[in-house]
């Protein structure tokens, strides 16, 4: 977003769009890759132990996506938040900033959620049955 330009007219644009949406929807999606590789890896870590380092940075990889999800949330929320109009509800600063407030919301629970697997790995020994 260029200074010249009105911080509302970035969200019109495809780039604003984007970031709004990516905020979103990138903490559920590193979660749901994160679930997904976890599962594929459980059944060979015990006959094939050096696994365990993507099972590590599979976790790390999508803790970071995750927190970058939410920093676009709260990049474009602030944006949001300094400029509001007086109409608040209606048109692109409406939907803009509730797109921003869920991606607020949502990242700190999957952020919990990935932190919650990936610490599972430490304490329970997936080689038990």
């Amino acid at each position: 977003m260029t200074a010249s330009e009105h911080p509302l007219a970035y969200f019109e644009t495809t780039a604003g769009k984007a970031t709004l949406w990516l905020g979103v929807l990138l903490p559920p999606l590193a979660w749901f890759t994160q679930l997904q590789v976890n599962y594929a890896l459980a059944r060979w870590l015990c006959n094939v132990p050096w696994l365990a380092v993507f099972y590590h940075l599979t976790g790390a990889l999508m803790l970071g996506v995750a927190l970058f999800g939410g920093f676009l949330a709260w990049r474009d929320w602030s944006v949001l938040h300094s400029h509001a109009p007086p109409d608040r509800e209606a048109g692109v600063f409406g939907r803009s900033h509730f797109l921003a407030l869920l991606g607020l919301a949502i990242t700190p629970l999957f952020v919990l959620l990935i932190l919650g697997q990936w610490s599972a790995r430490f304490f329970i020994d997936p080689c038990i049955y």
